[in-house]
């Protein structure tokens, strides 16, 4: 996320355009480590 804001204080990315790259980013990673996914999942719903 570092690059992201650094284009959008530069000049170089909206807002929007950071957050499809968060969301491509996110997406990337969750299919890449499925185990930490759920981990994320339980550890979510102990907080709740």
């Amino acid at each position: 996320m570092f690059v992201a804001s650094q284009k959008i204080l530069g000049g170089t990315m909206t807002g929007a355009q950071a957050g499809e790259l968060a969301h491509k980013v996110t997406d990337t990673w969750k299919k890449q480590n499925p185990d930490m996914v759920s981990n994320y999942k339980t550890w979510g719903q102990d907080l709740a």
